[in-house]
């Protein structure tokens, strides 16, 4: 089971493992009883997908600095600066990637894999509502490309702010994965 086929459609999120489709981590999370803030707006879902763009292409060092729209500037001034600070290295091929967890049956795409001053991390990126981002990396440490990185896999939640500040928040309680997995079962009907 663990070798299956993972594909991921991304227009309508979907993700399928030998062509059936699976829950992921968002869709769990949000069935389970954790739906989007009523503030998500659709200004907001264009502006995170621009900023996480703008996130992926500067870990690729293929992000034009110079010539970003004012929508997304500061928000990537804030991610450039906790680059700086944190000493954050990317591990490139782990980011942006669909991943599987066969053991629990869900899926779902990091953020952002690397390294924060030396210890390997796992991080989501907000650009509004940050309340889910606990929830969502536990699950994504559990992915078994991030888990093998380190016994203990950071978890955090990095919420990019527009006047070029940033938050990290990390996440250290254990309950946080058992409430994902209990939002997982009640998404795939077992509660």
């Amino acid at each position: 089971m663990d070798q299956g086929i993972l594909t991921f459609e991304p227009e309508e999120h979907v993700y399928r493992v030998d062509g059936i489709r699976r829950i992921s981590v968002t869709e769990a999370i949000s069935k389970g009883g954790y739906p989007p803030s009523a503030y998500f707006t659709e200004e907001g879902k264009i502006r995170g997908k621009a900023v996480h763009t703008g996130v992926f292409l500067d870990i690729d060092d293929d992000l034009d600095r110079s010539n970003l729209h004012p929508m997304i500037e500061g928000y990537l001034r804030g991610w450039f600066k906790f680059r700086a600070e944190a000493r954050f290295v990317p591990i490139r091929e782990l980011c942006e990637l669909p991943q599987w967890n066969h053991e629990h049956d869900y899926v779902g795409t990091p953020d952002v894999v690397g390294y924060l001053n030396g210890k390997a991390m796992v991080c989501d990126v907000k650009t509004g509502d940050s309340s889910t981002a606990r929830y969502q990396v536990n699950a994504y440490s559990m992915f078994p490309q991030i888990a093998a990185l380190a016994p203990c896999v950071g978890k955090y939640g990095l919420r990019l702010r527009p006047d070029g500040t940033y938050r990290l928040d990390s996440y250290t309680n254990p309950n946080d994965w058992l409430k994902f997995i209990e939002c997982l079962k009640k998404a795939k009907g077992y509660l």
